[in-house]
């Protein structure tokens, strides 16, 4: 379908909502499903499997790596970006780029835990988890709202935030001062006080590292860490804050690349495994919201995988991930599940699930609103809209 019908489609199918203004949220919520049921009715399987993909980019990429990009975006379809270190302004014109050839809104993601500063050098840094638990939950209820603030303004759409890790183990330099500490209570409120600011401001937040990155001394990015505890250990302090996350309405998780041999005797990393994935988190812990891995190029789930970066996201999405967060090379992902649907070994009705969460969090956060332009001015960025937030902190007038 062309990009001009298309958007058409979504505009009579999505303006609808503005009548509904005084309805409920729950016929509310159901007649926005019924929608975005019709959006993907119009999709090609292999664009239904492409929005499921958030591929990363800098803004000093290669010409040969931006026309790959530039081909998943217009031509695959893929539903997400994530810039990585980079001069903003650059990163921010890239972005407009992809968004004027994208056919459905990309939904913008960004790993910035302590604020945009974590990316890009033009802001300034809020404190560390770490320091900021010392703060009444309040505070850090504003600090959702001052770093949701930042990604506002130039219409990222996700933070892949809080850590709501607890680290208990001296030994992990991996987690360190990303986490609220080592008392599960605490890390539960701290988190869940963030995750309320955030999204009261229209961002999604993201809780991570589920089923809990604290007490390992491994990092996952360069292999994988085995979290050899016992289900009641677990249940005692590592789940506390993801249970408390989902109970506070968090709208997405990450998985990470974790073995966990008493939740999946296999030793299967998480992000991989169904019995962590769906039978835990989805089902037994009762997650509605948007499931995410972390990202795919990493030793801990590729070594699993024999460095097949294709065959990582297929694992991930038969776990049952929402989002597969850059995987080595899309096209070559999108292809691999695809092939698997068409083939009957995997059901297309699972995957119109997974489509229906990532289109209905996008409807949800406005960015299929007939009135909603992606495009950032970037003449009008305010590097200091934290200012008096960041000011209160240096002057410890909390």
């Amino acid at each position: 379908m062309k990009k001009a019908a298309f958007l058409i489609l979504l505009s009579i199918l999505l303006s609808a909502q503005l009548s509904w203004s005084q309805q409920d949220t729950l016929s509310r919520n159901r007649f926005l499903e019924m929608q975005v049921d019709r959006v993907v009715e119009t999709m090609s399987l292999e664009r239904k499997v492409a929005q499921l993909v958030c591929i990363s980019f800098t803004s000093s990429d290669s010409q040969a790596d931006r026309s790959r990009q530039d081909e998943f975006v217009s031509n695959l379809g893929i539903g997400g970006v994530m810039p990585l270190r980079g001069q903003l302004y650059a990163t921010l014109e890239r972005i407009n780029q992809f968004q004027r050839s994208a056919k459905i809104p990309l939904m913008v993601c960004v790993d910035g835990e302590y604020g945009l500063a974590m990316r890009f050098r033009e802001f300034p840094a809020y404190p560390s988890n770490l320091s900021l638990a010392q703060y009444p939950d309040s505070v850090l209820v504003e600090v959702g709202r001052g770093v949701a603030a930042e990604l506002k303004q130039v219409n990222f759409t996700v933070d892949f935030a809080p850590v709501i890790d607890v680290n208990n183990n001296p030994g992990n330099k991996v987690i360190g001062k990303r986490s609220y500490g080592s008392d599960p209570d605490t890390v539960s409120r701290k988190g869940c006080a963030f995750i309320r600011g955030m999204q009261s401001e229209g961002i999604i937040a993201c809780a991570k590292h589920f089923p809990g990155h604290g007490d390992t001394s491994v990092d996952s990015h360069k292999g994988l860490p085995v979290l050899n505890f016992s289900r009641e250990r677990l249940d005692k302090l590592e789940l506390v804050p993801f249970r408390a996350a989902i109970e506070a309405g968090v709208k997405m998780i990450m998985v990470g690349h974790l073995s966990v041999p008493s939740l999946d005797p296999s030793g299967t990393p998480a992000s991989i495994s169904r019995i962590i994935v769906t039978d835990l988190l989805r089902r037994e812990m009762g997650f509605r919201g948007l499931i995410v891995t972390d990202a795919l190029n990493m030793k801990g789930v590729l070594n699993a995988c024999g460095g097949d970066g294709a065959k990582a996201a297929l694992e991930a999405y038969k776990a049952g991930a929402d989002i597969l967060l850059m995987p080595l090379d899309a096209a070559a992902a999108v292809k691999l599940i695809a092939g698997k649907i068409k083939s009957g070994e995997l059901s297309e009705s699972q995957l119109d699930e997974k489509v229906r969460r990532v289109l209905l969090a996008k409807v949800q956060a406005g960015l299929l609103d007939p009135s909603y332009s992606p495009l950032v001015n970037t003449a009008g960025v305010n590097l200091q809209i934290s200012a008096e937030l960041l000011n209160a902190f240096s002057s410890d007038n909390f």
